[in-house]
């Protein structure tokens, strides 16, 4: 029986039949229930063992853990490479996770089997050596989660490459075809500053350390040397390899994390830096690149790691730096900074490609671009020279008398309009008669224009720059913007008077088209100035509402002195929402917490009440037009999509880390 299990081993295919009978004769079967181990790292090799029925498997231990290396089934035999090194220790750790049938063949009896046939010693090698080098690969940084038919592909297409000491595996500035990882022997890592130089080391890899991997997952070149300090063997890896097995989750994710520590990022030349005080004495570096016109805060931790961005400073190291200076280890801080300075422009960074981009595929990926539709935006730059020719044609509107009279305007115009709200009425009516309709829409995008237009005005009477303006959609809803970045430099009380600005020229729209729909004795063009004054008292209604990014937010952003209120406030509910169980938290980040509780039910009360109107409206009007059945479907479909943009936006809030 025995010797019939041995001769459907593929690995004893070779072996004479009357070897087998020998082997066969020696062999002993044993049986291990869940969970018993067959052969334990570390202990000296007695026997070979093929498994006739179950599975066998094998773990190497890391540290605390242990290491899957792989699965047995039948026919699969163990324990022979420790045995062909001359009884060398085990390598490895066997167990039986079920109920598991095996042959043990006693070390003597495999000792003989190769004197008696030496020519089998060459083909069991070649199959320990193929063993070996898949445990390596998968013991090794950061292939640990590759799972076993991914390492036995890896292992068949890595090659190997011998160095002697002090030859240069990798020379800085070169482009990189391929990666190592170091099988046996040391590497240095050397970062050359000048041509030519000595350079300073960076690192000493050791037996399962990998280098080169920057050059071929980003579009970068060789960022610092590498050479040989003693014989070594290195396994070769190509860009096809590496990015073949970063197709595993585990793996991409430590590739990533690996490039990324070990990534020295420079800030980019001719970027301004301006300070300014909090109303807590915090001092706030802002950021400003004049050439794009772009702005970036900085928080006392975010101008310590700003000022390291120096092309030398690793992010590791830069870690290990905040950690000195602010008492606090964090390895996110340096991280998500660098890549939000890297995404905004200031500062560069590894663009990584294929598989390892985490920002091309994956749910974090369609949140993101979901999350995008929230505030989806058409920008026209350039404008800051038109806007200060406006500035000095229609600055006058900004001089006290002139300002009185519009705050009488608005005044008298709010009382005549809730004095005659019984006009709303014959109001609404007329929208169905089609001349009043491109009025309303008229006066709708001519108040719109006076609103951004109002900011523009205020911010070039401090004499800062206008440099943008668009149009968009926010949360499915037209709006039009100006940028005014430029105000994040001057003080707060200011940039109040900016973001107040629209909302007040609303008032006095609102006020004028009121005043001027008493004077006119009812008829359509009544119609018109008391709709287009509803529709500005509700556009400062909507404006006035913090928990959306309109002017009643940047309002109360810069009362508290807190820049980025809302992505702070949910992105830290989103990283801490334990922290609410505690008194001294609560405390100290009450801002954080009410502005994000209140964020996150108005978003669920929106998204319902975006449901149901869907329902009310939408599916009325396909019903007209298509089966009941479709009505209901394209309705759920409608529902949803506004539903997943609204909440994408809010999860992005909430999985991001604010500007530092």
């Amino acid at each position: 029986m025995a010797e019939a299990w041995l001769a459907r081993a593929p690995a004893l295919a070779g072996v004479p039949a009357a070897a087998l009978t020998r082997l066969g004769q020696a062999a002993v079967e044993a049986q291990y229930a869940a969970g018993d181990t067959v052969v334990q790292e570390g202990d000296a090799a007695d026997a070979l063992y093929v498994v006739v029925s179950g599975r066998a498997e094998i773990t190497s231990a890391r540290g605390n853990s242990a290491v899957p290396l792989g699965v047995l089934g039948p026919g699969e035999l163990f324990g022979e490479i420790a045995l062909l090194d001359g009884g060398a220790r085990r390598r490895a750790t066997v167990r039986a996770p079920a109920l598991l049938l095996v042959l043990r063949i006693p070390a003597a009896a495999f000792h003989a089997l190769l004197h008696a046939h030496p020519e089998l010693e060459a083909s069991f090698r070649g199959a320990a050596d193929r063993m070996l080098l898949q445990s390596f690969i998968k013991l090794a940084t950061p292939f640990d989660s590759l799972p076993p038919e991914r390492v036995r592909w890896l292992a068949e297409r890595v090659s190997r490459r011998q160095a002697a000491p002090g030859e240069r595996i990798i020379e800085q500035g070169a482009a990189g075809d391929a990666c190592y990882l170091v099988r046996r022997g040391t590497v240095e890592v050397v970062l050359q500053d000048e041509p030519g130089g000595e350079g300073r080391q960076l690192a000493v890899l050791a037996e399962g350390g990998l280098f080169g991997e920057a050059a071929l997952v980003t579009d970068m070149p060789r960022n610092a040397s590498v050479r040989a300090l003693e014989p070594c063997e290195l396994l070769v890896l190509t860009r096809a390899d590496l990015l073949g097995a970063a197709e595993a989750g585990g793996v991409r994710n430590r590739l990533r994390d690996l490039v990324r520590w070990r990534d020295r990022p420079l800030c980019r030349p001719g970027i301004e830096e301006h300070a300014r005080s909090t109303s807590d004495g915090t001092v706030i570096t802002v950021l400003k690149d004049p050439q794009r016109g772009a702005y970036y805060q900085l928080s006392p931790e975010g101008r310590f790691v700003w000022r390291h961005l120096d092309g030398r400073t690793t992010l590791r190291e830069l870690t290990m730096l905040h950690l000195r200076e602010f008492g606090r280890f964090d390895p996110q801080v340096a991280l998500d900074l660098v890549g939000d300075l890297a995404r905004a422009g200031f500062a560069t960074a590894p663009r990584l490609l294929g598989a390892l981009d985490d920002q091309a595929a994956g749910p974090r990926h369609w949140v993101a671009r979901l999350g995008r539709l929230v505030d989806l935006r058409w920008t026209f730059r350039g404008l800051d020279p038109a806007m200060a020719r406006v500035h000095r044609l229609a600055g006058w509107v900004l001089a006290r008398p002139v300002l009185a009279l519009q705050a009488a305007i608005a005044a008298a115009g709010l009382v005549a309009f809730c004095w005659r709200a019984g006009l709303s009425g014959p109001a609404l009516a007329a929208l169905a008669r089609w001349p009043v309709l491109p009025w309303v829409y008229a006066g709708v995008v001519a108040s719109t224009l006076l609103h951004e237009w109002a900011h523009a005005l205020v911010v070039k009477s401090y004499g800062r720059e206008v440099r943008a303006a668009g149009i968009g959609l926010y949360y499915l809803a037209p709006m039009a913007f100006v940028d005014t970045s430029d105000m994040w430099l001057e003080p707060r009380s200011r940039r109040i008077l900016v973001n107040v600005s629209g909302m007040a020229a609303n008032l006095v729209v609102a006020g004028a088209c009121a005043l001027a729909a008493l004077a006119v004795a009812g008829g359509e063009a009544q119609a018109v100035l008391w709709l287009v004054a509803a529709f500005n008292y509700v556009s400062v209604l909507t404006n006035l509402n913090p928990l959306l990014e309109l002017d009643g937010y940047y309002v109360l952003s810069d009362a508290l002195d807190r820049p980025n209120l809302r992505q702070e406030s949910l992105g830290w509910l989103g990283r801490s929402w334990r922290a609410i169980r505690s008194r001294a938290t609560v405390r100290e980040r009450r801002v954080e917490l009410l502005y994000g509780l209140a964020a996150l039910v108005y978003a669920v009360a929106l998204t319902v009440t975006t449901v149901v109107l869907y329902r009310q409206w939408v599916l009325e009007r396909f019903a007209a037009v298509m089966p009941s059945w479709a009505a209901e479907l394209a309705g759920v479909v409608l529902a949803a999509l506004v539903v997943a943009i609204l909440l994408a936006g809010v999860l992005q809030d909430m999985r991001g880390r604010a500007r530092t």
